[in-house]
């Protein structure tokens, strides 16, 4: 009988295993895979945080009346975005202490357990456990074990300045990002402030629909009676009806609006609203006056430039990464070690007071040795890694000072295009002034006419929609110009250290 030869054997026998492995992999991706079992630790880290989330909709205690100021408070205290900073500053300093701890010396403690009958290892064990005798075979010193215990100091004296400059990038860094919290601080104001605000238009905007309805309601009553004295259609009554079903519409969707931007404030502010602390609707606002809108936009460009923290934390970050070019060439220089230590060594760990070494007592530790030495390396060929990573940290520079650029053209537009929203709002006000003036005289005109029998129910809607779409133009427009404030003011960093006097 032929033998088969073992290569091709063995070839066959692992194409067969394969085959049935795919096979079995097959089916087994066919069937119905179980569901996969949430680890208990995931569930708890879900749990915390749904009761995080959960917090906003739990009835707390009355504060009083909410203002804006309280909101800006609350919101600075509460909000996780400012958390998520406060523990990215937390971690930099700590990268600062740990870049200051390269310029210590470490001590170290090790124990080391070797065990060998190499001759020339073995002979070293015997030697530095002080048991030479003489008769002992170099060739042949049998199987020798030793514990080697260790106390040793190791200090750099001269890395390349690679320590100097990872300290000063650290530095740097640890102050970048404590103007990236300053920036959100200024961004949470400001979003606290026009989420605010907005608050209040919905919340005055649905006393300017109630007041419509209530309008309508009357119109309603007085077509009516019209009817009932035949002086009037019944399809002229039809008409004010439908004028009531749109006024009462457009009073809930007012309601309903309120209602999104009062969730707006209480995902700012972490908690529920309670509806004592609900601001009163604001129908008159003071009008700002063109001195507060004035000042040119070169002047709040520079303004925004030298106190917007966005360019701090720029500069911040070129800084660091110039530091970080200049540890990179350090791999280009020698280095500088001082190590020392002591040492004891035993062939025993367990009879370290009863030491068989020459000149040692017994009861007492073996004779220990030490070692002071000073290390100078080198690296002459590494492949080029010294050089990329200096190339790496050159690129990183130039991508720095490339965003610093990009940051100082966004801040410029925001200003430009804040300043030029201010004076919009202003026009906006100072026309829908007017138009709800006349707008108002033209509806009491109206309502005394249909009241005398002298006007149409066509003339008496045309003043009503007229009256009510320029009530909500003025509303909007004061409100208009305190949300253009607040984001001029944010585009030019004025909200950064807010304080109660700020507001």
């Amino acid at each position: 009988m032929r033998r088969i030869p073992a290569g091709i054997f063995c070839l066959a026998l692992i194409c067969v295993l394969s085959v049935s492995g795919c096979s079995n992999l097959d089916v087994m991706e066919g069937a119905s895979a179980p569901a996969a079992k949430t680890p208990a630790k995931v569930q708890q880290v879900n749990r915390e945080l749904a009761a995080a989330a959960a917090v906003v909709e739990k009835p707390t205690a009355s504060h009083g009346l909410l203002t804006l100021d309280k909101a800006i408070e609350e919101a600075l205290a509460a909000n996780p975005e400012l958390d998520q900073v406060r523990h990215r500053i937390e971690a930099a300093s700590q990268q600062v202490k740990e870049a200051d701890a390269l310029f210590y010396p470490r001590l170290v403690f090790s124990e080391n357990y070797g065990i060998t009958n190499l001759p020339g290892t073995a002979f070293m064990y015997i030697l530095n456990q002080r048991r030479f005798q003489q008769g002992l075979d170099f060739n042949n010193p049998g199987v020798v074990q030793d514990f080697e215990t260790q106390i040793g100091a190791q200090m750099p004296l001269f890395v390349g300045g690679a320590n100097w400059y990872g300290r000063k990038a650290a530095w740097s860094r640890q102050h970048a990002v404590a103007a990236e919290y300053a920036a959100a601080r200024n961004q949470l104001v400001a979003k606290v402030c026009e989420t605010y605000f907005k608050w209040l238009e919905a919340l005055t905007f649905i006393h300017v629909a109630e007041r419509a309805y209530e309008s309508a309601k009357v119109s309603q009553q007085l077509g009516a009676a019209r009817v009932r004295a035949q002086t009037a259609l019944p399809s002229d009554l039809t008409r004010l009806e439908v004028r009531t079903a749109e006024a009462h519409s457009n009073l809930i969707a007012a309601k309903i609006a309120a209602s999104r931007l009062q969730a707006a404030i209480e995902w700012l502010i972490a908690r529920p609203v309670q509806p004592d602390e609900i601001p009163q609707p604001v129908v008159e606002l003071r009008r700002p006056t063109r001195q507060e809108a004035s000042g040119s936009q070169k002047e709040l460009v520079d303004q925004a430039l030298k106190y917007r923290p966005e360019m701090a934390a720029a500069a911040y970050l070129i800084r660091a990464a110039q530091q970080r070019l200049l540890a990179s060439r350090s791999g280009f220089l020698p280095k500088i070690n001082a190590n020392a230590f002591y040492e004891w060594d035993n062939e025993n760990l367990g009879n370290l007071g009863s030491s068989h070494g020459i000149g040692a007592q017994e009861g007492t530790l073996p004779p220990g040795g030490w070692f002071v030495g000073v290390s100078l390396t080198w690296p002459l060929f590494e492949g080029g890694a010294s050089l990329a990573r200096m190339r790496e940290a050159e690129a990183d520079l130039e991508q720095m000072k490339a965003h610093g650029r990009q940051v100082a053209l966004n801040i410029a537009l925001q200003v430009r295009q804040a300043s030029l929203g201010v004076k919009e709002a202003m026009e906006q006000v100072r026309v829908s002034l007017v138009q709800r003036r006349l707008a108002d005289q033209a509806l009491s005109q109206t309502q005394r006419l249909y009241r005398d029998q002298a006007a149409t129910i066509d003339a008496l809607l045309q003043a009503e929609v007229a009256a009510n779409r320029a009530a909500v133009s003025y509303t909007t427009a004061l409100f208009n110009i305190k949300i253009a404030q607040t984001v001029l003011m944010q585009s030019i960093g004025s909200f950064t250290d807010w304080t109660q006097s700020h507001t």
